[in-house]
């Protein structure tokens, strides 16, 4: 948050313990991407691109495990509480696949890890990340293709979104490596929520939750993390995923 705050991308901290996890902040009154997005038509996107660029050419974070090693550690979690995971073995052997047609094309830098449209905060005047507990060195299309799980819902504003982080129309194997950072993040999510449901246990709703509702309003993780799950499988089995499969390889 330090770091993160020192190149003005997340709000003042004034006291932070990282031993007794303590951190003092300025706090920030605003709207969440997802509110601003609406409010602007999607000229937000473009601000965020800079900024998200200027997040990963920060100094190195501490390390931080891979999203997929992250979704086997939510599937292992699930199954040791006695939960069903959302995806049967071949989807997440897919992971597997996307993990490796990936991992020649990934230049770790210190990111966020959970853009979600909560920890994106505006102002009125400027845009602020927010809530890094999940920070660490990862993949910096992780951090691209979050906001396309929730609230950059049409291929559209994510292609936006890349073109606004690198300052230039991406390359064939760029937008291929959104797709698959997308299709990865879709997964950690429905597994993550899936998590959450189970700690919380049954809530009696029965209706299903778009996923572009923000988190925080969330009153039925399960149902929630359901909807992710099933665009989740949707994406992998998609033929953008098959074909930028083949382009990373």
């Amino acid at each position: 948050m330090t770091v993160a705050a020192d190149r003005g991308l997340a709000p003042r901290v004034h006291y932070a313990n990282a031993r007794d996890g303590v951190c003092i902040t300025d706090f920030v009154e605003g709207r969440t991407l997802g509110e601003w997005l609406r409010a602007t038509g999607g000229d937000c996107v473009d601000e965020l691109g800079g900024l998200l660029a200027s997040l990963h050419e920060s100094p190195p974070f501490p390390p931080f495990v891979s999203i997929p090693d992250a979704c086997n550690s939510f599937t292992v979690a699930l199954a040791a509480r006695g939960g069903t995971s959302p995806f049967r073995g071949e989807h997440m052997a897919l992971v597997e696949a996307m993990r490796a047609a990936l991992a020649p094309h990934v230049a770790e830098a210190a990111c966020h890890n959970d853009l979600n449209p909560g920890n994106v905060i505006v102002d009125g005047a400027r845009m602020w990340l927010v809530d890094w507990d999940a920070a660490g060195m990862g993949d910096p299309f992780h951090d691209i293709a979050t906001p396309g799980v929730f609230v950059l819902r049409t291929p559209e504003l994510r292609s936006r979104l890349l073109r606004a982080y690198l300052g230039r129309e991406p390359t064939p194997v760029e937008r291929a490596r959104l797709v698959l950072a997308r299709a990865l993040a879709l997964t950690f999510y429905g597994l993550a929520f899936a998590n959450v449901a189970l700690a919380r246990g049954p809530t009696g709703s029965t209706a299903r939750v778009a996923p572009s509702a923000a988190p925080s309003a969330i009153g039925d993780p399960g149902r929630f993390g359901e909807a992710i799950a099933d665009e989740a499988r949707r994406e992998c089995a998609s033929p953008e995923c098959a074909a930028a499969l083949v382009t990373l390889r």
